[in-house]
């Protein structure tokens, strides 16, 4: 039984050696660390920033004068649920996947879209969709380039401007959008999704 004891000390002792060099502690920091982070930035939060003037006054609205960005928290779980009417989402762009965007929800499925100087007359918003447009109608690319976009493509909302600090605080739903009539309506799920 002593050789046991004896084995163990000797192994504590090793161990305590390896554990006290501080590039085997960084890297076991860093093991436990970086998959953390990967974890949060791809299921709870994410940091985006607001680039271009589409958003303003809202978000970013000194960019077409300095440059200056709003730096947004986005809250990713439950993302695509219970998406309202004037709520402020982040997505990715239908026409370049690489590109994520940050626009105000203006319908919701079921929802009658009279859009003002767009290539649509009227548009009926389809089950799991919705419109979306920027604040400022002169500078922005949004349903009324491309139409109703999936909800699927939605990441998560932006809930806090946290960047810069004049700005800070939490994003208000309210706003008031005279360019675009909405006819609310009722969404009905497709027959082929019902058993």
């Amino acid at each position: 039984m002593s050789g046991f004891f004896h084995s163990f000390q000797t192994y504590r002792h090793r161990l305590s050696k390896i554990a006290s060099d501080p590039g085997v502690r960084w890297s076991w920091q860093a093991l436990w660390t970086v998959p953390l982070i990967i974890f949060v930035n791809d299921h709870l939060i994410e940091i985006n920033s607001v680039d271009g003037q589409s958003m303003s006054p809202t978000l970013s609205p000194h960019f077409h004068e300095t440059g200056s960005r709003d730096y947004l928290v986005v809250w990713k779980p439950g993302a695509t649920q219970n998406v309202r009417r004037g709520e402020i989402v982040a997505y990715w762009s239908p026409r370049d996947p690489e590109n994520l965007k940050i626009k105000r929800v203006i319908a919701t499925a079921g929802d009658t879209v009279y859009p003002k100087e767009s290539r649509f007359k009227k548009e009926l918003v389809p089950y799991g969709h919705i419109w979306v447009e920027g604040d400022n109608w002169r500078k922005t690319r949004d349903s009324n380039d491309y139409g109703p976009i999936s909800k699927a493509l939605i990441i998560g909302k932006p809930k806090y401007i946290i960047w810069p600090w004049n700005r800070m605080g939490a994003l208000s739903t309210e706003w008031h959008h005279p360019r675009t009539r909405v006819v609310p309506g009722e969404a009905e799920i497709p027959k082929e999704f019902v058993d």
